[in-house]
């Protein structure tokens, strides 16, 4: 009162707020990552099985089979059977395998056991749901030339990548 501001009473009404408008919902482009394979070499277990599946950071996503990975190793167990004082080549056998992405609780192993070790998990660095990594191309049916599609993603569904596929180093498996 002896401001004088003007004051109202609450008012209690239904109102209708829903409104309609063209878009398309995707998600947010900057929360995704992806998965890539270390090594070129062949998938033996895959256990990332369909689209949306809930990946969390250091979960083992696949095994993979690399030749050239198994070749790094064997030099490494030789040099350890045949020529242990050979400090110089050892470190940079390691080095090698270190390079090519090989783990350090695997090379420990490795050293350790002396058997290599021919099939390598790798694990997710990220945490979040799996999406395709790859999009498909299909030809339209009235036009020239292909149109670029998304794959369909169904709740569920299977990946295109499978157990048994071969990938080359640096190839994107999945998107997290």
């Amino acid at each position: 009162v002896l401001a004088s501001v003007k004051t109202t009473k609450p008012l209690f009404k239904k109102m209708n707020l829903g409104f309609e408008a063209t878009g398309y919902i995707d998600y947010d482009s900057r929360t995704n990552n992806n998965i890539s394979s270390l090594y070129a070499g062949r998938i033996e277990k895959l256990y990332v099985k369909y689209l949306y599946q809930p990946v969390h950071k250091g979960e083992k996503v696949f095994e993979i089979y690399s030749p050239e990975l198994v070749t790094a190793q064997e030099n490494l167990v030789y040099l350890l059977n045949n020529d242990a004082l050979e400090t110089g080549l050892i470190t940079a056998a390691k080095q090698k395998l270190m390079i090519l992405g090989f783990q350090n609780d695997l090379l420990d192993e490795l050293v350790k056991t002396k058997k290599v070790i021919h099939v390598v998990p790798v694990f997710s660095n990220y945490e979040g749901h799996v999406h395709e990594a790859q999009t498909v191309k299909t030809s339209s049916s009235g036009m020239a030339g292909t149109e670029e599609k998304k794959n369909n993603y169904l709740l569920g569904a299977e990946l295109s990548v499978k157990e048994g596929m071969y990938v080359m180093m640096g190839e994107t498996i999945f998107n997290v």
